[in-house]
């Protein structure tokens, strides 16, 4: 009895588990492939010639953020504390679709100041669309951290995004237009332990909860508030190329973000990003191949680990 019992339990699990990847494939398959099509309305629906801020412009996703909604007709707000970077993609951008606006604010949101600056720089604007990107990684042992290491993860990651949020939605109150958009830029590692991530992945835990409590009352004001949670894309905090089912690149990972704009108020980026959180998040397939506890000892997490080491000697 106790036997039969036990198999009914475990095939029951087992179509759960098999019902659920089902369910997330198909939803991921239809947002990113049937939907795709509605790319092209991001400027209809926002409104063409108004402005886009991106933190965290000078490279990587924020960088790709840039040159997909340049491409849609917005003029941009590049913020970053690399100008030399930032002014030449700018000029790249201007010359690649010709009649954007392209604005370069060099601030380091890591300090009140930058932030104080930026906010500043966007006042007056038609502001439509802000990517709260800025961010960063200090991968090490929680006995290593650094005062100053703590200090600057949670003013960046934290407090920057907070602030830019809250002062953009002040700035949406007093638009024409009936709708405008956030996009807070996450990460996978916010709902999952992770080895080496000690503070990065808590300080994203609170984007994506606090953002994520907002989403409603962001709705109720006509914002389209997106919170990204990200697996691994390749660039500069992951050295390693993109790996097809295992890292993605940052143009096809923000093209898929775009695509889900105004549809989802949560996405993990690419399909394979979904297909990754659900495997990290079912806890049947967690808990019987000892995840946590095998994720320190993989090449990725250890090489990522290594060179994050040998850049801060």
């Amino acid at each position: 009895m106790e036997f039969g019992f036990l198999t009914l339990l475990s095939t029951l699990a087992g179509c759960y588990v098999i019902l659920s990847l089902l369910f997330t494939l198909l939803r991921s398959f239809w947002m990113h492939h049937v939907c795709v099509h509605k790319l092209s309305d991001l400027s209809r629906l926002y409104g063409r010639g108004s402005w886009a801020v991106v933190t965290g412009a000078s490279r990587g996703l924020g960088l790709a953020f840039c040159a997909e909604l340049a491409r849609q007709g917005f003029n941009l707000v590049m913020a970053a504390r690399s100008l030399q970077a930032m002014q030449e993609n700018a000029e790249q951008i201007r010359q690649k679709y010709q009649g954007v606006q392209v604005k370069v604010v060099a601030a380091d949101l890591g300090s009140q100041r930058g932030v104080d600056e930026l906010i500043g720089q966007i006042a007056g604007l038609d502001v439509s669309i802000l990517v709260s990107n800025a961010g960063t990684m200090q991968i090490d042992s929680f006995v290593d951290l650094k005062e100053s290491d703590i200090n600057n993860i949670v003013n960046l990651n934290i407090n920057a995004n907070v602030q830019m949020v809250t002062a953009t939605r002040k700035i949406f109150a007093t638009r024409n237009r009936p709708h405008s958009a956030v996009i807070v830029t996450s990460s996978l590692t916010s709902s999952v332990p992770f080895p080496y991530l000690n503070l990065y992945a808590p300080t994203k835990a609170f984007l994506s909860s606090y953002f994520g409590k907002t989403i409603e009352e962001a709705a109720d004001r006509r914002v389209d508030l997106m919170v990204a949670e990200y697996g691994a894309v390749a660039t500069d905090m992951v050295p390693f190329p993109a790996i097809p089912g295992i890292i993605a690149d940052a143009e096809s990972t923000i093209k898929s973000t775009l695509v889900q704009l105004g549809h989802r108020t949560r996405t993990y980026g690419t399909m394979m990003h979904d297909v990754q959180d659900w495997l990290l998040k079912t806890e049947l397939i967690i808990n019987s191949v000892g995840l946590f506890g095998l994720a320190a000892k993989t090449p990725l997490i250890r090489g990522i680990y290594e060179s994050s080491k040998k850049k801060h000697k």
